[in-house]
């Protein structure tokens, strides 16, 4: 039994070492303290702070383990925070009923996958969040409503930018996820900033008379995508979700990336910011944005610049060129402009692409995409032997000689020993391939004779001597192989072209149907 006990306290302790880690204790819970001391990071004062929402709904915390992307910072929840770390006391069970769109029970199963202890505080509602909770059934082709908004957490505050862009990092995760996706139980969080050169339809205090708009949203969207269960999850913008049904990170379900809120501002101007979250449908199954410590910021972004990386095209008249662009600087999210061309198929060229980040500004650059020169094959004959020239491609060549379709060397310069139509095909290093034109090989034979024995006695005078018996000729002959099996005699004829039949000790020449000719003398 104390084995047991011992590898349970082992297993515990290791749990909550590794998920985020809450703190409420002192100026912790005090909002003032967050925004001003955790929350805000350089070029930004800030003023006129104002919280509505029950004390245990913020809070710090810890992610020592690095989990969720945020080392540390402030978190706003639709319930007690002190439960995310699954630290808290509350007397509900730990697991959660599953629920038809009615709220009648359907499942009353413990479920593994949820470590949150869900929270109904009776809390207040906003009926902003409840316009933006009902504008995204509409963007993702749902049906879904949200009724009613509950337990919201809000946090304000003016605040002058020394810079022309603010950002904030931020984690949004849920209880809801991933049950409740496209259902009427979504939650709800929005940013939403107002002041000189915004104009929005969102509430924002007289000071500011031309509304607000929202920056959580999903990255890229056209349009805006505010950020719920049902626009960021397993199936919808899957890349920016991450599932927890262990409960390895926090008690919530599933949570998103680490996203950046960006606004364009007027420098040394006065803005108001509206960070706030909701339940939507029901006052339980909460939700929480995490804040990063210190991300709150105007400092001037870095210049945008913009390079390439660059591959070029592998064979002369190819368009498997590629470029993709490496951005640095600026304000994310950016859109690239190719000017009508696939950076994916390229062909040999010189190209443009611009970037423009989310605050307007516009960088661009040329690039030049190359491709070998294209590969030329000569062939030359030299006596018998048939001799390559190959210029252009990519050097590190290899040689194929064929005759009627068949390969008979490898080798750069060969001898053929058949008659025929030779070509020569080279490939390069990069599997390039081109051939030389057709080589006809009609070698003309030689012939070498020898005499032998003593064909004619000695004379002393002129007169006619007889042949012996003996003499012998022997000839060879250096020719090529005949390579047509189907070549046919069409006649013999003399030295003087004259049709003849074949005979002895002559001087004759056959001829082919295939217009080839052959000199003989057969010798007796």
């Amino acid at each position: 039994m104390k084995n047991i006990l011992l590898s349970l306290f082992c297993i515990t302790t290791l749990l909550s070492v590794a998920q985020v880690q809450i703190n409420t204790t002192g100026n912790f819970n005090d909002p003032l303290y967050l925004i001003d001391n955790v929350l805000i990071g350089n070029g930004v004062l800030t003023s006129n702070h104002s919280y509505i929402g029950d004390s245990s709904q913020i809070g710090f915390f810890k992610d020592p383990m690095g989990l969720i992307g945020i080392d540390s910072g402030f978190v706003l929840s639709t319930g007690g925070v002190d439960s995310i770390g699954n630290t808290g006391s509350d007397t509900l069970p730990w697991w959660d009923y599953i629920y038809d769109s009615a709220w009648n029970i359907i499942d009353s199963t413990p479920a593994l996958d949820t470590y949150f202890l869900s929270t109904s505080l009776m809390g207040n509602s906003d009926p902003d969040l409840l316009t933006i909770a009902n504008s995204v059934p509409g963007l993702i082709g749902q049906t879904f409503t949200v009724s009613s908004t509950g337990d919201a957490a809000i946090l304000e505050f003016d605040f002058v930018p020394s810079a022309d862009t603010v950002t904030f990092n931020y984690v949004f995760a849920s209880e809801e996820y991933l049950t409740f996706v496209n259902s009427n139980y979504n939650d709800v969080f929005a940013f939403l900033i107002s002041g000189p050169g915004i104009t929005g339809p969102y509430a924002s205090p007289p000071a500011f008379p031309g509304g607000a708009i929202n920056i959580a949203v999903v990255p890229n969207s056209n349009p805006s995508l505010p950020i719920t269960i049902s626009t960021v999850n397993n199936t919808l913008n899957s890349q920016y979700y991450n599932h927890d049904s262990a409960a390895t990170v926090s008690a919530f379900n599933g949570y998103t990336d680490v996203f950046t809120a960006s606004a364009a501002v007027i420098p040394c101007n006065v803005y108001h910011i509206k960070l706030a979250i909701a339940d939507g449908s029901d006052d339980s199954h909460d939700s929480g944005v995490f804040f990063e410590a210190g991300s709150f910021d105007a400092t001037e972004p870095g210049a945008l610049t913009v390079n390439t990386v660059t591959t070029n095209v592998e064979c002369f008249g190819d368009s498997n060129g590629t470029a993709a662009a490496c951005i640095s600087g600026g304000v994310a999210p950016y859109v690239t402009n190719w000017f009508g061309v696939n950076p994916n198929n390229l062909n040999a060229g010189t190209y443009n692409v611009s970037i423009t980040d989310a605050q307007g500004t516009f960088g661009t650059t040329s690039f030049t995409i190359l491709s070998p020169s294209q590969i030329i094959v000569s062939v030359t004959q030299n006596g018998n032997q048939l001799q390559s020239t190959v210029i252009g491609g990519t050097p590190g060549y290899s040689y194929n000689w064929t005759l009627a379709g068949l390969s008979v060397a490898t080798t750069a310069n060969f001898i053929p020993t058949q008659i025929g139509s030779y070509i020569l095909t080279i490939t390069d290093t990069n599997g390039c391939v081109a051939s030389s034109n057709p080589v006809n090989i009609t070698i003309t034979p030689t012939w070498d004779c020898d005499v032998q024995g003593n064909c004619i006695d000695p004379g002393t005078g002129n007169g006619i001597y007889p042949t012996q018996a003996a003499c012998i000729a022997v000839c060879e002959v250096t020719a090529i192989e005949e390579q047509n099996y189907n070549k046919k005699l069409l006649k013999i004829t003399d030295i003087l072209g004259r049709e003849v039949n074949e005979k002895r000790n002559t001087t004759l020449f056959y001829i082919y149907n295939d217009g080839t000719v052959e000199k003989k003398i057969i010798i007796e």
